[in-house]
């Protein structure tokens, strides 16, 4: 009941133009709006745990809805350094995978690659320094930055 009235609130407020007014403001501008996401459903896990799985079709028309709107995605690191600075770009969001390995690579990587969001949405783990399944952050890291600088 009560996600349903928050869902009705949210419609009520985009179909009166409150939403188009805060993404313009001033305040909107000098914000960084991090998605953060655990990971990507491979098969069905997002049905039996939507909080951890985002389901890739409903990633992809986020990401559609992002570039339709004409929104600045960063890196986390970029973005932060430029909140900091005071010089990030009109409607800047940040995409960030906190837990995504193998699901990261299969589902969300393509999809961040076909919108040209290069560097948007690196694993958490990558950024911190700790190694997930034995891997080492750095040489992980490295690999995936070169395979989207088309390197690999």
């Amino acid at each position: 009941m009560l996600r349903n009235f928050k869902l009705a609130t949210l419609r009520a407020l985009k179909t009166s133009g409150v939403f188009d007014l805060v993404a313009a403001s001033r305040w909107r501008q000098n914000r960084l709006l991090i998605l953060c996401y655990h990971g990507t459903a491979l098969e069905d896990e997002h049905q039996w745990r939507p909080a951890l799985y985002v389901d890739p079709r409903v990633l992809e028309q986020r990401l559609e809805m992002l570039k339709q709107g004409g929104y600045a995605v960063l890196a986390l690191g970029e973005g932060l350094q430029r909140l900091q600075a005071g010089t990030l770009p009109p409607r800047s969001v940040a995409i960030t995978f906190d837990d995504g390995t193998y699901d990261f690579y299969r589902r969300a990587y393509p999809l961040l690659k076909q919108y040209g969001l290069r560097g948007a949405g690196l694993p958490d783990y990558l950024l911190h320094g700790s190694s997930a399944a034995g891997v080492q952050p750095d040489l992980l890291l490295h690999a995936v930055e070169a395979a989207w600088r088309g390197d690999s």
